[in-house]
């Protein structure tokens, strides 16, 4: 008899762990997400994304990028980060 209310309370116990896994696991993405990025990536990643969308659609260092971004269909860095991570989360739970 002691041994089904052991094996029931292990039961209980994976349960737990299981939705408290999945708890951290959504709280360290949501602080993430908070956090974002650092900005020297940011800012890198967004000279190289702003490079070679005016590259491909022959513009000059002087225009501006957000048209050129929009007419891509290419989302900023720090967005792309945000959509991703928000994805992630949904996903999660």
């Amino acid at each position: 008899m002691a041994e089904v209310k052991d094996q029931g309370h292990m039961a209980k116990v994976k349960d737990q762990g299981h939705s408290e896994v999945k708890e951290n696991f959504t709280r360290d993405a949501i602080s993430l997400l908070n956090s974002r990025i650092s900005m020297t990536f940011a800012t890198t990643n967004q000279s190289i994304q702003n490079a070679a969308a005016r590259f491909l659609m022959g513009g000059s260092r002087r225009d501006h990028i957000s048209p050129v971004l929009r007419s891509l269909h290419w989302l900023p860095v720090k967005q792309q980060v945000d959509y991703k991570l928000a994805t992630l989360v949904y996903d999660s739970l």
